[in-house]
């Protein structure tokens, strides 16, 4: 009954001890992942301010919650103005309505979202930008946060603009162009329907010619033949006469 006593007294006697190591290594294991979390914190901080874009993030229902410096220093808003959706105003206004119903609907589905519109600066004037956001999942594959860009394309905006007005003005040219061809070939076309009339009129006209020169010909026969036929009917003619040279004196008489 002693050894029982004692080794129960003994027991109580540690007992302070054994809370106080339990109590401190949780404490430390609790000083140890608030101290990991601080890192991963300061990390990330760190990798959004070293990016050139825009870098946001938001809670599962997207409510902004963070925003780097980059983008306090273009739009002149404050972490405040921004949190939530304070960021719809920054958005112009012909781009506001699409921009907003593509997030609710990533929101709604978890996939990724990207999208294309105008942001204010501090100034007043928009540049285009590209918005992209993905989802964060833990390991039951619920979405715990979003993290988001907004990258600045207001150059590749402009170039593509310049391509394409060089690219109208180009195709309108070869339309002239191909206009003025088309008009130069129905000019050759008329031109030469001209010509095959033009010939056309003028082997009629050598046709009717050779026709005509034929015809007087055979006139010219015909009346030849007749005038002989008619000399040789006159009184006192005589066949001779016919061959008698001009000039002859009639010595063969």
């Amino acid at each position: 009954m002693n050894s029982l006593t004692e080794r129960v007294k003994s027991f109580f006697l540690q007992l302070p001890a054994i809370l106080s190591s339990f109590f401190d290594r949780s404490i430390a294991r609790w000083k140890g992942d608030f101290n990991l979390a601080r890192e991963r914190e300061l990390y990330f901080q760190t990798m959004a301010e070293a990016v050139p874009e825009i870098i946001w993030t938001a809670d599962p229902d997207g409510m902004d919650d963070f925003f780097n410096q980059k983008c306090f220093d273009y739009t002149g808003m404050t972490l405040e103005q921004l949190r939530g959706t304070g960021w719809k105003d920054m958005v112009h206004p012909d781009d506001a309505d699409s921009c907003f119903s593509k997030w609710q609907n990533a929101l709604l589905t978890g996939d990724s979202y990207d999208v294309e519109y105008r942001l204010r600066a501090k100034n007043g004037s928009y540049r285009w930008f590209v918005g992209r956001a993905n989802p964060i999942r833990n390991a039951e594959g619920k979405v715990i946060k979003w993290f988001g860009t907004c990258t600045d394309i207001e150059d590749q905006k402009q170039n593509q603009q310049v391509l394409e007005q060089q690219i109208l003005e180009r195709t309108m040219q070869l339309a002239d162009t191909n206009i003025r061809l088309q008009e130069e070939m129905s000019e050759r076309e008329r031109a030469r329907r001209e010509l095959d009339r033009q010939n056309e009129r003028m082997m009629e006209d050598l046709k009717k010619r050779s026709e005509r020169a034929t015809l007087l010909a055979k006139l010219g026969e015909l009346l030849l033949h007749r005038s002989g036929r008619s000399l040789c009917g006159r009184p006192g003619f005589r066949a001779q006469n016919i061959s008698r040279r001009p000039g002859s004196d009639g010595a063969a008489e």
